[in-house]
């Protein structure tokens, strides 16, 4: 179990543990309220990760906005794509998403998470969507959960779970380029009924060391966090130099 949430902590993503526990099916807000702190965004690399080319980048809305259009945009110049989408289709999609990205009243409290592996090339997890909460003085990531059990993983077959769980940011170095994480574990978050339930159980046991599970350290190695595909040059860039 360790292992698995040493991985959970690298990825700082669910969908590799299994047979979590600790997820809820609510959020610590109802709605996001909590603005993002700038100083996350960028690239990070975890110390306890043992691949050094291996990190995360987290970008914002509009990052996620602009990187969708140029993706979009990109099909043009391609000669196969270009047959499945003519230009209007091109233009009624951006400017769909255009819409979308004004329309988003949480815009400036909601950030993005990808796991880039398999030596920073592969975009294993992308671009799950997360927000901040506050309780007390403590800031909580709530981040998405979902898990499908394949045959051998002991549950039954269509038991899927999905929700959230936590991590609390336990430290934030004063220059921002340093964070320390832990996992909030808590079996009993599942069975909660309401955000105004998991807030207040959160509340009551985020003081004892025994709610949360290993601790885990993250350093930025960049700011940039326009795009993923950009940031995998930049990103190994810095761990050739290492």
């Amino acid at each position: 179990m360790k292992n698995t949430l040493l991985s959970l902590g690298i990825s700082l993503l669910a969908a590799c543990l299994t047979g979590c526990q600790s997820y809820s099916k609510y959020t610590i807000d109802e709605k996001p309220i909590v603005k993002l702190d700038n100083n996350l965004l960028g690239i990070w690399k975890a110390v306890e990760d043992t691949n050094r080319y291996d990190y995360i980048l987290i970008q914002n809305r509009r990052d996620v906005y602009e990187d969708l259009v140029q993706t979009v945009s990109g099909f043009r110049n391609d000669s196969e794509a270009s047959k499945r989408w003519s230009r209007e289709r091109v233009r009624e999609s951006i400017t769909s998403d255009y819409k979308s990205y004004c329309d988003d009243k949480y815009k400036e409290q909601k950030f993005y998470i990808s796991r880039i592996d398999h030596g920073g090339h592969n975009p294993h997890y992308e671009r799950w969507g997360c927000f901040m909460s506050k309780v007390g003085a403590s800031t909580f990531l709530n981040i998405p959960y979902h898990y499908y059990p394949d045959e051998g993983d002991g549950q039954e077959a269509g038991e899927a779970q999905s929700g959230f769980f936590f991590l609390r940011i336990l430290r934030i170095s004063e220059g921002g380029n340093l964070i320390t994480i832990a996992a909030v574990k808590d079996p009993a978050l599942r069975y909660l009924e309401s955000s105004g339930e998991v807030r207040a159980r959160i509340s009551s046991k985020m003081q004892l060391p025994s709610y949360y599970s290993d601790t885990l350290h993250f350093y930025k190695v960049s700011d940039y966090h326009a795009s993923i595909e950009g940031s995998v040059e930049v990103a190994n860039k810095w761990s050739d130099k290492k």
